[in-house]
């Protein structure tokens, strides 16, 4: 009976672990929502008036950002079918995403970054991309972290973007927080290219939020979580035959 028990035991807190460590943000993918087309570059622009919703869970901050596809460039994730360049078409954009979170707790966000290899109509290829990762509090102005994350094209090609795993803590001092990813006005802009003007920045893709110590895993599926069940059933079944 004990020995049934502690199986059943380890088996559910097996399931609550994973699930209370499970990334904290919605679509940390970033993959495109809705049908909308991609247009004829294979891009999908986004602002906040012009398809705001293709990217469930975010919010289009200001200005303007481009969902690229995995056929157009190499993500980080092979699993992953988009990722985000923070300067649309054009000009420079942020993202932005409120989660739940508990007033004095550490938190920590981590992100993969790479920078848009083309040089675009500004002939921006020399530029250096600029990411700033920001921590809001519950007001949505109050700034409790920010970091500014530099990055430059380098050896980078479409189809080996380099992407470099980055971290970001804070921590909460409400019931709500805000992620803010914005891309900055790139340093070393060519004559003529205005942070208006311009079209290749900084590039996100594979997001995860988690409290600080305490890296996400995945959250069994229902099917996983069905077999989970049917494995302890059948270990208990088989103890009961074996008496």
């Amino acid at each position: 009976m004990g020995t049934r028990s502690a199986l059943c035991a380890s088996l559910v807190g097996l399931v609550l672990i994973s699930s209370a460590r499970a990334n904290m943000l919605a679509n940390a993918q970033l993959d495109k929502a809705n049908a909308t087309p991609l247009d004829q570059f294979g891009l999908l622009t986004l602002s906040k008036t012009v398809n705001s919703a293709a990217l469930t869970g975010w919010t289009i901050s200001s200005g303007t950002v481009d969902i690229v596809p995995s056929a157009y460039w190499q993500t980080s994730n092979e699993s992953a079918s988009y990722s985000v360049d923070l300067v649309g078409s054009p000009g420079i954009g942020a993202i932005s995403q409120a989660v739940a979170t508990t007033a004095a707790t550490d938190y920590t966000f981590t992100f993969d970054l790479a920078a848009n290899p083309e040089a675009g109509p500004q002939m921006e290829t020399g530029t250096t991309k600029i990411l700033r990762v920001e921590a809001l509090a519950a007001d949505g102005t109050t700034v409790l972290a920010s970091t500014d994350f530099q990055i430059t094209k380098g050896a980078r090609t479409l189809q080996n973007m380099q992407w470099q795993s980055n971290s970001f803590t804070f921590t909460a001092t409400g019931a709500t927080s805000t992620i803010l990813l914005s891309a900055i006005t790139p340093l070393n802009l060519p004559e003529g290219a205005t942070s208006s003007n311009i079209f290749t920045g900084p590039v996100i893709d594979n997001l995860n939020l988690f409290p600080s110590g305490s890296p996400p895993t995945p959250t069994p599926e229902p099917a996983s979580l069905g077999l989970l069940g049917v494995s302890a059933s059948a270990l208990l079944l088989k103890r009961r035959r074996g008496r």
